[in-house]
């Protein structure tokens, strides 16, 4: 699987845009200090060959840098994202 998340930065919500989806997506928030701030399971959608997933984080997470872990049956990618 390969993945990408926009709009980064984000203001609002952010979008995963995922190839070749698994059966579950664990999509997993930390901050700077390694604190897991958001945690959320997916429902692939094997079907598709890109399925896109869309998350709320501005009222959730203050500004500030934050990585995101994505984790699907084959593989783990991890991305950085600002929240402003």
């Amino acid at each position: 699987s390969r993945f990408t998340l926009y709009p980064n930065p984000t203001q609002g919500d952010i979008y995963l845009g995922i190839t070749h989806p698994s059966d579950k997506i664990n999509v997993q928030i930390y901050d700077l200090n390694g604190q897991k701030v958001m945690s959320e399971i997916f429902d692939g959608d094997t079907e598709t060959s890109v399925q896109t997933l869309s998350i709320r984080v501005n009222h959730l997470l203050p500004p500030g840098i934050y990585f995101v872990k994505i984790s699907t049956g084959d593989s783990n990618a991890t991305e950085k994202m600002i929240v402003q």
